[in-house]
């Protein structure tokens, strides 16, 4: 019988965790403190994996799109398998133009507008101005559309947690 364990958690030749033992662990059962698979089960699903992912740095050439059933055109900056929690679009929207009604299921949405003036709409909020270092946050399931009141491009980011995926948008009419 063992009441510790001396474990060294390691990821790409790194050691991220070592010298854990059952006390370090809050919560631990007597069975952890005598079946060495039981700890380690129980240290696995106490690790973060935030701190298992490798550092990436993406260096691409997005190409800008024009998304025809929304009426706006965009550039995925990030949107990959390498990171599903996220993705970044920079979307732009022409002058006098209204992106069509839409929503996500399961994404929240985030507008930060890079410049521009535009009107938003979300669910049956009342239509808000938008401008300049402006954020609209966009529940999950949340009717939503845009409209470029300016004179200038109106140019924002969208940021999706997790990160967009076609199958997700529904348009609406």
């Amino acid at each position: 019988m063992f009441n510790a364990l001396r474990v060294s958690v390691l990821h790409n030749h790194h050691t991220l965790a070592t010298d854990l033992s059952v006390a370090c662990l809050p919560g631990s059962t007597r069975k952890e403190l005598i079946e060495p698979e039981s700890f380690v089960q129980t240290l696995l699903s106490r690790v973060s994996f935030a701190a298992l992912l490798q550092a990436t740095v993406m260096i691409e050439t997005p190409q800008e799109y024009f998304f025809e059933s929304e009426g706006c055109y965009i550039t995925e900056l990030s949107n990959s398998d390498v990171d599903l929690d996220l993705s970044i679009a920079k979307a732009r929207v022409t002058p006098g133009v209204t992106t069509a009604w839409h929503r996500l299921n399961n994404t929240t949405e985030r507008y930060c507008i890079l410049s521009g003036v535009g009107r938003v709409e979300v669910g049956d909020d009342v239509p808000r101005e938008v401008n300049t270092g402006d954020v609209v946050i966009i529940p999950p399931m949340q009717r939503q559309r845009i409209t470029n009141i300016g004179t200038e491009d109106l140019i924002f980011l969208a940021l999706c947690t997790p990160r967009f995926v076609f199958e997700n948008y529904q348009q609406l009419t």
